[in-house]
């Protein structure tokens, strides 16, 4: 499957008694990178939540001040372009976390147990809501909540027309 997996056949290898002891401690090493770049990902989710919650909180507060609509509008369109940046990054994550789960697949024909891959077929690969349903799914689903309601900001807004 990926061709360039495995750097040395245990043959080839500096130290074969080490060989094993290697493939497993870089093993862990590569889950244990995958794990924090899942942190990272929720650690960006929450900051964009409270980014765009902010966001909308400051537009209520000119609303009640009465300020233009023309600036409610423009601070609504960074929060729709915000989101649309969120989304790509979402994407990005969901890629790079599918090419982590390919290498840690291929790395554990070399192990004695298949633990992610006996969890992915235990969860029918994603492909089935009522078995598992992907939170990279769900989680691209809130950018757009909050595009709609930046939207909905500007169509009231320019309706409106606060000042």
């Amino acid at each position: 499957m990926l061709k360039k997996l495995m750097g040395k056949a245990e043959k080839d290898y500096y130290d074969k008694e080490l060989y094993h002891k290697d493939l497993y401690d870089q093993y862990k090493l590569f889950v244990e990178m995958t794990d924090r770049m899942h942190q990272r990902r929720q650690q960006l989710v929450n900051w964009f939540i409270t980014l765009n919650t902010g966001f909308i909180a400051l537009i209520g507060i000119m609303i009640e001040k009465c300020i233009s609509s023309w600036i409610i509008a423009g601070l609504s369109l960074v929060g729709i372009v915000n989101c649309f940046l969120w989304k790509a990054i979402l994407n990005s994550y969901k890629q790079i976390s599918s090419g982590h789960f390919k290498v840690i697949h291929e790395i554990e024909h070399y192990l004695p147990l298949k633990l992610f891959t006996a969890e992915w077929e235990a969860l029918d690969a994603g492909e089935n809501n009522r078995t598992y349903i992907p939170v990279t799914k769900l989680e691209q689903i809130i950018p757009f909540v909050f595009m709609a309601v930046f939207v909905l900001i500007i169509v009231i807004a320019v309706i409106v027309k606060i000042k």
